[in-house]
């Protein structure tokens, strides 16, 4: 417990070996990657219906990101390994 504060004081990460951490970045990343070829993707499409589904998987991916950057967060600050 001391030692998070401690991290928390200092501004620290994580330990880089905490595998929940690793877990963690390695879904923000490729939540990111998928938001970023959906927003391409949807400059292409003419199709409605098509279009309409994009946007769907776009907003699910957002909400994905936000909650998984949410638990990274709050694992930064509380120091938890």
């Amino acid at each position: 417990m001391l030692h998070g504060l401690i991290n928390k004081i200092k501004g620290e990460d994580p330990p880089p070996y905490s595998s929940e951490y690793k877990y963690l970045m390695k879904n923000l990343e490729s939540t990111k990657v998928e938001i970023s070829d959906l927003n391409a993707n949807i400059n292409f499409i003419t199709d409605p219906i098509l279009l309409n589904q994009l946007i769907f998987q776009l907003k699910a991916a957002e909400m994905r990101y936000r909650y998984w950057y949410r638990l990274a967060k709050d694992m930064k600050i509380s120091g938890s390994e």
